[in-house]
């Protein structure tokens, strides 16, 4: 595998130029010292890189984040914001983001199948990377909360984390879903058809002003798992399409670092 090793100022230089909001402080580097250090492993024949960031000073075997960004299956966004790195990696934890297919490319399952096997490239070379390789938990925002949630279903993280979550494909229908479902059955595409009991705890994050991935999303998953006889909770905020306010963004940090028993 082609691996590039990436040095800070590298990374702030391309972020910058990536056309983020400049009025966005979420992508604003921090003014003091990262705490965090990048590196980035291409793991396909089609370029997906997953991105491994960790703790400065950290001694492994250290837990781990999966994390599967947003973006609408349209735009790549695998460069996690640095206050939502900044915040992980402080606790002990490191983040390990991926890349997979957009709709452009290709349509449903690849972006299932790239996000697994991003998943499984990061787990056969944790040890190598100094992370825990079974001491993970799952992270995703958006529409990468879609393959988030299967990786929640078919594996055994720790715990999951899913915002703003795509989870039902029968009753969400947009231009963005329907590209990238293309023929493929939207019922078998929905991680909601196959929750069951067994399950790792999973937190559902979402804005009760959703009008990108409605509410009602969340809420059915929410009580399906509990149907199944699951163990999940669903925190609701007031805001729309995101993580909501930054006390919400520091009780999930919280939470994803007592689900890996991680100390900062």
């Amino acid at each position: 595998m082609m691996i590039v090793r990436v040095c800070l100022l590298t990374v702030l230089l391309a972020l910058a130029a990536a056309g983020c909001k400049s009025g966005d402080s979420e992508f604003k580097p921090p003014a003091g010292p990262l705490s965090y250090t990048t590196e980035r492993y291409v793991f396909d024949k089609f370029g997906n890189e997953v991105i491994v960031q960790k703790p400065v000073n950290a001694e492994g075997p250290i837990p781990w984040l999966f994390n599967v960004p947003g973006g609408g299956w349209m735009h790549r966004n695998t460069m996690p914001s640095y206050r939502f790195s900044q915040q992980i990696t402080a606790r002990g934890i490191a983040i390990v983001s991926t890349d997979y297919r957009l709709s452009d490319q290709a349509t449903w399952p690849a972006q299932r199948v790239d996000v697994e096997n991003g998943f499984e490239f990061a787990r056969k070379n944790a040890r190598k990377w100094g992370l825990d390789p079974d001491r993970y938990a799952v992270r995703g925002a958006s529409a990468g909360s879609t393959e988030a949630a299967w990786l929640g279903i078919t594996e055994n993280p720790r715990c999951t984390v899913l915002n703003a979550s795509p989870l039902d494909f029968t009753t969400l229908q947009n231009k963005e879903t329907t590209k990238m479902l293309g023929d493929y059955s939207a019922r078998k595409a929905s991680p909601l058809y196959a929750v069951h009991g067994g399950m790792s705890p999973t937190i559902l994050v979402h804005g009760t002003r959703d009008k990108i991935v409605p509410f009602s999303q969340s809420a059915a998953y929410e009580q399906a798992i509990k149907k199944a006889g699951g163990d999940v909770q669903l925190w609701r905020h007031n805001g729309g399409h995101g993580g909501g306010p930054r006390s919400l963004a520091t009780r999930v940090g919280d939470y994803i670092q007592q689900c890996l028993g991680a100390t900062s």
